[in-house]
């Protein structure tokens, strides 16, 4: 059976490529103009996903960002008070790619890592 591109899926799609920053599924509800209910917003985040048209991250407090695949990031900074997230460019993992390819024999096809930490907002409420 072959699954559509439904109209909610392409919604989804275009909030999440105009994002500045990886969103969660509440924050992309909360955007849409239709309100389906949360099961529906993951099946067509799956589906996406599948698609490999976007990507997802799952944080140590259980939430679930996402991104688009055509975004130049793997990095990010989150705040472990507010859940903010935002991403970084300077990569200082391909020295330590380079390194694990050569002492483990492998081939690293791709790298994903985030820092967490609390951000500036939350530093000065405490």
């Amino acid at each position: 059976m072959k699954r559509a591109f439904t109209g909610l899926r392409k919604e989804i799609l275009n909030i999440i490529e105009t994002s500045q920053n990886p969103i969660s599924a509440k924050v992309i509800q909360g955007k849409l103009s239709l309100k389906p209910d949360t099961s529906t917003i993951y099946r067509a985040l799956k589906f996406l996903q599948e698609k490999e048209l976007i990507v997802s991250l799952n944080t140590s407090k259980n939430i679930q960002y996402f991104y688009s695949a055509n975004k130049p990031y793997s990095h990010f900074i989150l705040c472990n008070e507010c859940s903010k997230i935002e991403p970084f460019y300077d990569c200082v993992a391909f020295h330590v790619q380079e390194k694990i390819e050569r002492e483990y024999e492998y081939k690293i096809l791709d790298h994903f890592f985030y820092f967490i930490g609390v951000c500036k907002d939350c530093q000065n409420k405490q």
